[in-house]
Order: structure tokens, then C-alpha cells, then sequence
């Protein structure tokens, strides 16, 4: 009966694979259509990242969850096409936000799991185990900000999100040495003829709330865990590998 419901499972997770591949073939073929080369790059991510639980399965010899692929799967489209090429991180606010929010949660399922894969041979607590969920989460948000600041910086592109600040505060603009001097309200900036609203951040507050919010997600998590009476569901299972056929 167990063998049945895994092989549904399975079942589900390929059709799902299937689904989005053609959702972003077609959305290839827009942009094709329209010469957005911006949006043919995101849908080449986004076909690529469908492949990647399969490919991070065969790298490290385990085999992942089915509700797990079926978000990650999810995961890989709503990001690079929802949000680029279909513009949902412009058209909803908080659309980026939440993507960081489900990463952490997504990254927190593996992280929680990996020490039973690990050291499938060793029990381990459900406290070590949270430990893990969370700083796998937080090791992965930072490696996407290390990404979005190579791209703005080496690229010219936007992926740190800018804000408004309307005060300042610093040392530096203390009359005297450990005096904090301030600036506000910030009403007008003007930077080679043209007037902002206020100081411009280029990317340093955008980071920070993705990296919390990715952290928030993770807590959440475990504090599910924490609720439960029995540990969450292992999500990343070892596969043993076969030995190689002597040769005769």
C-alpha cells in the first residue's frame, strides 16, 4: 500500500514537472516572438531549475520528498517567469517577499533533514535538527544576496531593490570625534541635475528585510515542528549506492 502511495506521489511531482516545462516553453516562445531577450533568459532559468531536485538528487545520492520537489518545482517558475517575464513582482507588492519567506520554509524542510541523511546510522535530536533547518536556510539567502550584488554590480542589472530614506544618521556627520550627527527630514536629493524625493539606498536595506524574511520562514518552521507531538516528515532520505558488478 506504501509502495502505491509513493509511486502516486511520483506520479503527481512528473506531471507537475511536465506542466510547468510547457508553461515555459510557451513562454519562451513570447518572448522569442517579441525579442525580449531579458525574459528568454528567466525562462531558460526556470527550465533549468526544474531539473535541478533530480540533478541534486544523483550529486548527492538522496532522494527528496515528494511535497518537497512539488515546491521546489513551484518554486523555480514563480520566481524567475511570475516574477520577471509575467512582472508579478511589480504588480504585487509583496510578491518578493514572499518568495524569500517560502525559501526560508523550502531550505528549512532540507536543512532539518539533513543530519538523518547524513548520519543515517545516528539518531539525532529534533533541537540539532531545527538548528540545521535554520542555518541552511540562512547559508542559502546569503548566497542568493552575494548573487544579486555580483549581478548589479558586475552586470549593471537592478536585482537589489532600492528605497527612499528620508534621515541619516551617523558618526561621520558628527561635529566632533564619537558625536553622531543626523539629517533630517530628507525632503530633495539632486544627483547630476536630477531631484529624488529623498537619499537613495542601492540595494543595503532590500538585503537585510530578504535575509530576515528568509529567517522569519525558517523559524516558522521549526516552530510547526515544535508543535508537533511527532518530528516533521523526512523530506531528504540517503539512497545507499549499488555496488559496482565485479568483473569476471
Amino acid at each position: 500500500m506504501r509502495l502505491f502511495e509513493k509511486e502516486k506521489e511520483e506520479l503527481t511531482v512528473r506531471r507537475l514537472f511536465a506542466v510547468l516545462q510547457l508553461f515555459c516553453t510557451v513562454t519562451l516562445i513570447a518572448c522569442v516572438a517579441r525579442k525580449k531577450m531579458m525574459n528568454v533568459g528567466a525562462c531558460f532559468a526556470s527550465m533549468g531549475l526544474l531539473c535541478a531536485p533530480w540533478l541534486f538528487e544523483r550529486l548527492f545520492h538522496v532522494r527528496l520528498g515528494a511535497k518537497l520537489k512539488c515546491v521546489l518545482l513551484l518554486y523555480a517558475v514563480a520566481g524567475p517567469v511570475g516574477g520577471n517575464v509575467y512582472r508579478l513582482y511589480y504588480l504585487i507588492p509583496w510578491w518578493d517577499k514572499f518568495m524569500h519567506l517560502l525559501c526560508g520554509v523550502v531550505f528549512a524542510m532540507i536543512g532539518y533533514s539533513a543530519p538523518d541523511a547524513l548520519e543515517p546510522q545516528n539518531r539525532h535530536g529534533r533541537a540539532i535538527k531545527r538548528l540545521c533547518a535554520v542555518a541552511t536556510a540562512l547559508s542559502i539567502a546569503v548566497l542568493w544576496e552575494f548573487f544579486e550584488f555580483g549581478g548589479d554590480r558586475l552586470l549593471g542589472l537592478d536585482l537589489q531593490n532600492d528605497y527612499y530614506v528620508n534621515s541619516i544618521h551617523s558618526y561621520v556627520l558628527g561635529s566632533s570625534m564619537g558625536e553622531m550627527g543626523s539629517i533630517e527630514p530628507i525632503t530633495e536629493v539632486i544627483v547630476n541635475g536630477q531631484k529624488l524625493d529623498g537619499y537613495l539606498d542601492i540595494g543595503l536595506i532590500d538585503t537585510m528585510l530578504d535575509m530576515m524574511i528568509c529567517f522569519i520562514g525558517s523559524l516558522g518552521f521549526c516552530l510547526q515542528d515544535a508543535l508537533r507531538k511527532k518530528p516533521f516528515p523526512q523530506q531528504v532520505v540517503r539512497c545507499e549506492r549499488k555496488p559496482a558488478k565485479a568483473e569476471s
